[in-house]
């Protein structure tokens, strides 16, 4: 019985960190989607020449992900893309 307890406790450890790498959720395409919906906090904004660059992050399972927004601005459209580096 024991053995099988120890069995069944080593299963669950392993699985456990297989999944600790995964990506957190977040969206390529909405920076408010990001922030409001996934929980991403805003780290800093950096401004240019009609653009706006976001830096991200969000803390999950002990690591720290890094979320950079690129925000265009043209005449009569917002264009948003967002990527994990």
């Amino acid at each position: 019985m024991k053995k099988i307890l120890n069995i069944i406790f080593l299963t669950f450890l392993l699985n456990s960190h297989s999944y600790g790498d995964e990506k957190p959720k977040f969206s390529s395409t909405s920076l408010n989607s990001n922030i409001i919906d996934f929980e991403w906090i805003v780290d800093d904004k950096r401004s240019l020449t009609e653009m706006d660059i976001y830096t991200l992050y969000k803390i999950s399972e002990r690591k720290e992900w890094i979320l950079v927004c690129r925000v265009d601005y043209s005449k009569s459209i917002i264009f948003t893309n967002c990527s994990i580096i």
